[in-house]
């Protein structure tokens, strides 16, 4: 279901959709909650969830993707 999914948030992301469907940022939401993704997906799904009107999406996007990016290199330091 992912695989489809993430095409789909791309193509929004690139029509430049002023505001995506709430079912599809909650359900991004969820996602970056619960999932374990890389850096940049991190990034690119609090740039949506901003849109979304979703407070401090950015932030909270920023931290999970340092998480990320700590986990494949353990000399980086996060918040």
């Amino acid at each position: 279901m992912w695989k489809m999914f993430i095409p789909f948030l791309c193509a929004m992301v690139l029509a430049g959709c002023a505001r995506p469907p709430a079912d599809a940022c909650q359900l991004l939401a969820i996602a970056m909650e619960e999932g374990d993704f890389a850096e940049a997906w991190y990034i690119e799904a609090g740039q949506v969830l901003v849109r979304c009107g979703i407070p401090n999406a950015a932030e909270v996007a920023a931290g999970k993707a340092c998480a990320a990016r700590r986990f494949n290199d353990n000399r980086v330091e996060c918040k």
